[in-house]
């Protein structure tokens, strides 16, 4: 019967000091990798949270807004009951005419009634009554109820409709958005930025050239991020370009020393049409 044999081990027997030194630096080298991809993922991701906070404030403020202008509207002429037109007088004479409302309207204004191509330039104002009066001759073009346009014609302020950046139909509306906005606009930084650093272009993520007729919206200033000590301020400044037509641009800038400061997280432009404005003559 043979004997099993027994496995001799060498007194040094194992890894090598080489082999072990390999090992921890194939290890630190990984761990090292691994810990710099954690580290800017977690920045990727604040960087991302970031973005998502300026767009949202962004959205919500620009849909305030494109919701106040479709409540803007110039108001329907009330027909006599029973009747489904005014007519001119015969013989000629004063016309006072019952509309919804008469705000957003001055004896200053000039106005037009849909369907009719006469301008009225010398009116007066009844507020108590929602009251229109053309003096003599009075109307001169029959006011028929349009059925097709809701029932009812509509007064038309011309002044508005043909207005300029101080009193067209985007400035009426401006003045609406103002009261959202705080009266500071963006500070000097002590004279950290300078006209000469602030390049205009639209892509550029440095501060605009007119970045001091930026204002910040009340509602959102500063906007502390969920989660986060980081804070967000939304900045709007409103600019009519045209007949009816409000632009509005935003910054989202971080938050230096509890005011604006000078790094851009998000920018926008938009242009904002009032309903009203598409009742305008096309001249």
């Amino acid at each position: 019967m043979k004997k099993p044999k027994h496995t001799k081990y060498k007194l040094d027997s194992g890894f090598s000091l080489l082999e072990v030194l390999v090992a921890i630096i194939a290890i630190t080298f990984f761990s090292a990798a691994a810990l710099q991809m954690m580290v800017i993922s977690a920045a990727f991701k604040a960087k991302a949270r970031e973005y998502t906070t300026a767009a949202n404030l962004i959205q919500q403020d620009l849909e305030n807004i494109k919701n106040q202008a479709g409540q803007f509207r110039f108001p329907g002429v009330v027909m006599p009951t029973g009747a489904s037109s005014i007519t001119p007088p015969n013989p000629p004479g004063s016309t006072t005419i019952e509309v919804e409302s008469v705000d957003n309207f001055a004896t200053t204004d000039r106005i037009q009634f849909t369907g009719t191509p006469d301008v009225y330039d010398n009116f007066t104002i009844d507020t108590s009554n929602n009251t229109v009066t053309i003096p003599s001759p009075g109307l001169r073009t029959t006011i028929n109820e349009q059925r097709d346009n809701g029932g009812s014609a509509i007064l038309l302020n011309n002044t508005l409709c043909s207005g300029t950046a101080n009193n067209g139909l985007a400035a009426k509306l401006r003045e609406t958005t103002d009261d959202n906005l705080t009266t500071q606009g963006f500070p000097n930084f002590s004279g950290s930025v300078v006209s000469s650093e602030v390049p205009g272009g639209e892509d550029s993520d440095q501060l605009p050239s007119d970045y001091g007729d930026y204002k910040a919206v009340s509602g959102y200033a500063p906007y502390t991020i969920a989660n986060t000590d980081r804070k967000l301020w939304l900045m709007r400044k409103e600019e009519p370009v045209s007949n009816g037509v409000l632009e509005v641009r935003y910054l989202v800038v971080k938050d230096q020393n509890n005011l604006p400061g000078s790094t851009i997280s998000g920018k926008l432009y938009s242009e904002v049409i009032p309903d009203a404005s598409y009742q305008c003559i096309k001249r």
